[in-house]
């Protein structure tokens, strides 16, 4: 994902396509959206981690687990200058019933640590389980 047309940054949106391609079974699962964006190369190793470990679990135990279940995926940039923060929404839906997890695993773990200088917030509801990520731009655009 790095490298492509940019050296050292990764683009956001390819990234995304990317890791969820693997768990894409069919066509119209994942609903994407969000501007052209590039990040650092850190910050992509750890959004691509996040993204496949939400994923994984959609597709084990979420929305993915039912041929009708779909994921909405957008991300967006708020505030100017240092006050800059990324914002990613996962939304499941049409998937079965949820309840948070008994105990976190290793991947809930690194969902909610991935993003560092970041917050995460896992909202399991009954009908879907939603994830939204915000981080500010200057950790994700940092070249290290």
């Amino acid at each position: 994902m790095l490298l492509l047309g940019h050296s050292e940054t990764a683009n956001v949106r390819d990234l995304v396509r990317g890791t969820l391609a693997l768990h894409e079974d069919k066509a119209g699962r994942f609903h994407i959206s969000g501007p052209n964006l590039f990040i650092g190369p850190s910050a992509a190793l750890m959004l691509g981690l996040v993204l496949h470990e939400l994923a994984t679990n959609a597709t084990k135990y979420g929305a993915l687990s039912t041929a009708a279940g779909r994921v909405d995926l957008d991300w967006s940039v708020t505030g100017d200058g240092e006050d800059a923060e990324f914002r990613l929404d996962w939304r499941e839906r049409d998937g079965p019933p949820v309840a948070p997890p008994d105990r976190k695993g290793f991947g809930s773990r690194l969902i909610e640590r991935g993003m560092g200088g970041g917050r995460v917030a896992i909202d399991y509801r009954v009908e879907s389980v939603s994830c939204v990520v915000s981080v500010p731009m200057k950790s994700l655009q940092s070249r290290a």
